[in-house]
């Protein structure tokens, strides 16, 4: 019986099928299966339903992840950081006067760099801020007061160390802290922008790159995604110290919009784009909308029938 209300979650199970890329392998529709009637002598089958779809959140959750593995156990390996979320996992809602941008956050691996991004967050530090320095196939950034680059401050108030992690790229929608050098953390980052189509390929950059550590891999995510791999501290000979503390899973197109904004000389948008807010939640997972249409559904036929 928890299969029928299982089946009525359709745009929830489409997003469980897609994140795990199963395509339309098991895509199925179940209409007029489950009536008044029916839920009227069954009404026991309510609470044993619910409890199971519970059961099934809590235990699993929706991951991109295949092999099962927690988020933070697959922090070794590279490219990791395209996966979605885990369900409760902290993300960053970006809403701007563009549209709204989802980012990853990862607190284990850089914990100096997202607490200092969420605790301003929550402290309404970056509301109605611009992006005051857009560069098409480079980099979108933020989170000066000023406007100017040349602002801002930590939560602390002071400047703070770089959390470089060799497994954290400069790829497009990355999300980064600039800085004026190393250790000089502040207020201010910025997104990687610029897909596959405008990666300069790494031929033209081998002069900047630390051929010993470049493996095929390592290229692959750059040719398949686009990027800056000169920002990485761990493979670039320029040494860059630019921390990654996120990742953009859902609004990318909202990215490229703001890049294509005409700007100035300084590289300043003619017309401001704005962040109208920040909002720090929990990643919901597809999972969670599984489970609310279902309860919905069993709700809807509790009092309707």
């Amino acid at each position: 019986f928890f299969f029928f209300f299982f089946f009525q979650a359709e745009d929830g199970i489409r997003d469980a099928q897609e994140s795990r890329g199963l395509g339309d392998v098991y895509k199925r529709q179940v209409h007029g299966m489950i009536g008044g009637t029916f839920m009227k002598k069954n009404i026991y089958l309510v609470p044993l339903c619910v409890i199971l779809v519970l059961t099934v959140f809590v235990s699993g959750g929706c991951s991109n992840n295949s092999s099962g593995t927690k988020n933070n156990e697959g922090a070794n390996k590279l490219g990791y950081q395209l996966e979605k979320p885990k369900a409760g996992e902290e993300i960053a809602v970006i809403n701007t006067s563009m549209g709204e941008i989802k980012v990853r956050l990862f607190k284990n691996e850089t914990p100096k760099a997202v607490e200092n991004f969420t605790g301003l967050v929550k402290k309404g530090y970056y509301n109605g801020l611009t992006f005051h320095r857009v560069i098409k196939g480079f980099c979108v950034q933020g989170g000066d007061p000023t406007g100017t680059g040349a602002g801002g401050q930590s939560l602390w108030g002071n400047t703070f160390e770089d959390e470089i992690n060799p497994n954290l790229l400069n790829l497009t929608g990355a999300l980064a802290m600039a800085n004026r050098g190393p250790n000089t953390n502040g207020s201010q980052f910025f997104f990687n922008q610029g897909g596959a189509e405008s990666f300069a390929g790494f031929d033209k950059l081998s002069q900047a790159m630390d051929s010993s550590k470049v493996t095929d891999e390592y290229k692959k995510l750059y040719e398949t995604n686009g990027g800056n791999p000169t920002l990485d501290a761990s493979y670039s000979l320029s040494k860059s110290p630019y921390t990654v503390f996120g990742q953009i899973f859902e609004g990318i197109d909202v990215l490229n919009k703001i890049a294509d904004v005409p700007v100035d000389s300084a590289d300043k948008p003619t017309t401001a784009v704005t962040i109208t807010s920040i909002e720090i939640k929990q990643y919901e997972g597809c999972w969670f909308k599984i489970c609310v249409k279902i309860i919905t559904f069993l709700m809807l036929n509790f009092f309707v029938y």
